[in-house]
């Protein structure tokens, strides 16, 4: 299943076609924003009367899958809703001024820190980058506290083999590394100009999703392995115009979401 906001409420999505096959009704003044699942439980995260990109009043709800009964419902201050993510068993989300960690039993709050984002997730740590290309801040995941710092911007990290840095120069221009998420060290260095959208790991091989389309990079040096590639239905523009879409990757299915609506799925090549 896919969960997703539509209208005021909560739509799940069949994964195979893409088909609705339930619908869970919101809270009045709330808008639904993100949604994550896990072990029968859908987490929802909703904007409060202040609007998008704030964080006064924000509610947060679990469902139970099967038949949508509301298990808990919170209202936490200073967070961005849309920045949701489910790790193990604490949600996380971040603000302005800092992040903070939920306890998926009850929705109370388990931990806080200055804000993770982006939010980069292996096992039970927390790659969070760091501000004017200082790094990336290595953090336990239940807790927030801090466990070490990278020299580097870790964009992509999986249980085994480099990561995946994706750094940029003073003027933006982007250059691609695989780096030890142990120690930092660079392993490989890509082409100056690649790797301009979000990393997605995917085995031995990598993807990069950005406005373009989806190219396939090799873990091992970094080569790229085909070229940038959109599938059937991607969203059509006008000359000059970009459409990047939010990305979801799990259990060998990769979703990809527009501004337009559009929701387009594959698996994971």
């Amino acid at each position: 299943m896919v969960y997703a906001a539509e209208g005021d409420g909560i739509v799940g999505l069949r994964l195979s076609d893409g088909e609705p096959v339930s619908h869970w009704a919101g809270a009045s003044g709330f808008d639904p924003s993100r949604a994550a699942a896990a072990d029968g439980i859908v987490y929802v995260s909703y904007e409060g009367p202040c609007g998008t990109g704030t964080g006064c009043n924000m509610l947060f709800r679990a469902y139970r899958a099967s038949d949508g009964h509301k298990m808990w419902e919170k209202v936490h201050k200073g967070v961005f809703p849309q920045t949701l993510e489910l790790v193990g068993d604490r949600l996380h989300l971040q603000g302005q001024t800092r992040g903070i960690a939920l306890d998926i039993a009850d929705g109370e709050k388990a931990g806080d820190s200055t804000p993770c984002s982006p939010l980069v997730v292996r096992g039970d740590e927390l790659f969070c980058k760091l501000p004017a290309r200082e790094g990336t801040e290595v953090r336990d995941a239940r807790t927030l506290g801090e466990r070490r710092r990278l020299p580097v911007a870790v964009a992509a990290v999986g249980e085994a083999g480099p990561a995946v840095e994706v750094a940029r120069d003073e003027v933006n221009v982007p250059t691609m590394r695989g780096v030890d998420p142990r120690s930092g060290e660079v392993r490989w260095t890509g082409r100056k100009g690649v790797g301009d959208g979000a990393v997605v790991l995917a085995g031995d091989h990598f993807l990069v999703i950005g406005h373009d389309g989806v190219q396939a990079f090799s873990r091992a040096n970094g080569q790229p392995l085909g070229k940038a590639a959109r599938f059937r239905g991607w969203p059509r523009l006008g000359r000059g115009t970009e459409m990047r879409p939010i990305v979801l990757a799990a259990g060998g299915t990769l979703c990809l979401v527009f501004d337009d609506g559009t929701v387009l799925t594959s698996h994971l090549p």
